[in-house]
């Protein structure tokens, strides 16, 4: 008996930390936090970041796709920049003609995206235009950007009343309509070049008439007019215009017109940036395809990696392997990659971070006192588990009890023997 009471005291006394209490810090409301508990959640960032992977003949780097990561790829630095949803073209048979551009900024690197549609304008702050046109050959395409510029092809005019504008693409004088207050408003003439404009852009003239009162006003294309009653959108007459002409898929030429006239003009390479004259912008090309959506990042099941070296920036889609000088470059996303960073902030105002990343579990102190934290999934909800510690040397519960038990067997093992002594001295 008293040999089982001595092995109880050294299990206790050797055994781990123990948990002197337990609560749960739920995702939903991460403000309520166990009254035991000294710190305040202020702040809490759940990120589930992906896998970049770098293959190299055979040689496998692979880091974590979070923000300011940076890495070397044999002599090359990278440095992640982030992940956000992706967005592209996917081809289908009942799409348009379009393409994909990158439009960045020489100095920094920064850029963005865009999608382009067969013969519909884009444009770029107040001096740029640009448009996709497909052509039936890579001749006919280089035969149109050496052409003119189609000016009234993509031009209208338009009446605005009551903030709604009514457009019109025919130019003949005469062309207009009678506004709801009874002005008939009428197109007097069109001019290729406005004698008033430094630019020299085009305009046209229309003539208000209402009961026996007559105006003209006078707009010139493209001119910022907000709030005026005449509106002329001519995207071609702008300083700057970027045509990219396109005649099977992948395949597509750039022309760039600074002033009217044609001032560089080439085959467009995927890995090879294009300078823009007339801009501080490069232009490079993703995907030319002759039937395709567009997936905007609103709408899009699937993220992609955007990673940054000396010469370019790179985005890499889930799932797709990007070639890199002589590597692949592949990004990857995992169900248990979720990564929990938490601000915690002490009574005195002091903060501290906690993060969590995937299903490892951390601890934390304030002073002598420890907490266990880590990452549990209940039915109401996602959150938390939130442990304190205490110490075997110190009294736990388990080592009190452990100690009451000795104490009762002793008093027992005691009693047992003096009720003996008695016992034979009444014999």
């Amino acid at each position: 008996m008293i040999r089982c009471c001595i092995a109880a005291i050294l299990s206790c006394a050797i055994a781990p930390d123990t948990t002197a209490a337990t609560g749960f810090i739920s995702l939903a409301d991460p403000t309520a936090v166990p009254d035991w508990f000294p710190f305040e959640v202020s702040k809490i960032d759940v990120t589930s970041p992906g896998i970049l992977r770098f293959d190299q003949l055979g040689s496998v780097t692979e880091v974590r796709a979070i923000p300011g990561t940076a890495f070397r790829v044999g002599e090359t630095t990278f440095s992640v920049m982030g992940e956000r949803p992706w967005s592209g073209l996917l081809r289908n048979e009942n799409g348009s003609s379009m393409a994909m551009i990158r439009w960045g900024n020489s100095a920094n690197g920064e850029g963005a995206r865009v999608a382009l549609t067969d013969r519909v304008w884009v444009r770029f702050d107040e001096n740029v235009a640009m448009r996709l046109e497909w052509h039936e050959s890579a001749g006919e395409a280089e035969t149109a950007l050496a052409s003119a510029l189609p000016q009234l092809e993509s031009a209208q005019w338009g009446i605005v009343e009551g903030g709604v504008t009514q457009w019109f693409t025919s130019f003949a004088p005469g062309t207009g309509a009678i506004l709801k207050d009874g002005t008939r408003a009428t197109l007097v003439e069109f001019v290729d070049s406005f004698v008033d404009d430094a630019l020299g852009r085009p305009a046209v003239r229309v003539r208000f008439d209402r009961e026996g009162q007559r105006e003209e006003e006078w707009c010139i294309g493209e001119a910022d007019r907000k709030g005026a009653r005449v509106q002329f959108e001519c995207p071609a007459s702008r300083p700057v215009v970027v045509r990219v002409a396109a005649w099977a898929e992948g395949s597509a030429r750039l022309g760039v017109s600074v002033g009217g006239t044609l001032a560089d003009s080439g085959i467009l390479d995927a890995d090879i940036p294009w300078q823009v004259p007339g801009t501080e912008h490069e232009l490079s090309i993703e995907q030319v395809l002759a039937n395709a959506f567009y997936i905007a990042p609103e709408q899009s099941p699937w993220k992609e990696a955007v990673v940054r070296n000396a010469r370019a920036t790179i985005d890499v889609r889930e799932g797709e392997a990007v070639r890199e000088g002589d590597a692949l470059l592949s990004y990857i996303r995992k169900e248990d990659a979720r990564r929990i960073a938490m601000t915690l902030r002490r009574a005195d105002g002091s903060e501290t971070v906690a993060t969590l990343d995937g299903g490892r579990e951390i601890e934390i102190a304030d002073g002598e006192r420890r907490f266990r934290l880590r990452f549990e999934s209940r039915d109401s909800g996602d959150g938390i588990r939130v442990e304190e510690l205490m110490d075997s040397e110190r009294f736990s519960p388990a080592l009190v009890f452990c100690m009451a038990l000795v104490l009762v067997a002793f008093a027992g093992i005691a009693s047992a023997a003096n009720w003996k002594r008695r016992l034979q001295r009444s014999r």
